[in-house]
């Protein structure tokens, strides 16, 4: 489906729009956590699976699954100190099996997140 440009807004530093979530990659996972982290150590923001600035596809119901807001603080809480970010998601069902994933991520208050250990692409 393809969005015109008065009904979808461009990615902003609040707003990062993926086609896809590859839930079996080791660099997919870990630029989800940098993505994740960015935000929550500014103003917090969303990330939206399943579209671009000009078409919206959806994501499969393996990436829905994958894509489950509490198996997503897990692994970054896994990266990071303080162990905490808040995360939840919404699901836009489309046509047929697929929907888009909205992860929203709230800004920390206090002190940055860090990252506690480092990640490895490989692996």
């Amino acid at each position: 489906m393809l969005i015109g440009d008065e009904d979808f807004p461009n990615e902003s530093i609040t707003l990062d729009l993926k086609f896809g979530y590859d839930f079996e990659s080791r660099r997919s996972k870990l630029e989800l956590v940098k993505d994740i982290v960015a935000m929550a150590n500014t103003r917090g923001g969303s990330l939206r699976f399943g579209e671009s600035e000009t078409e919206q596809i959806g994501v499969t119901p393996l990436e829905v699954n994958a894509l489950d807001s509490s198996r997503i603080a897990s692994f970054v809480n896994s990266f990071i100190v303080p162990s905490t970010v808040i995360v939840s998601h919404s699901i836009e069902p489309m046509d047929g099996e697929r929907a888009v994933v909205e992860i929203a991520v709230e800004s920390v208050l206090g002190p940055p997140i860090v990252m506690a250990k480092t990640g490895n692409y490989e692996g």
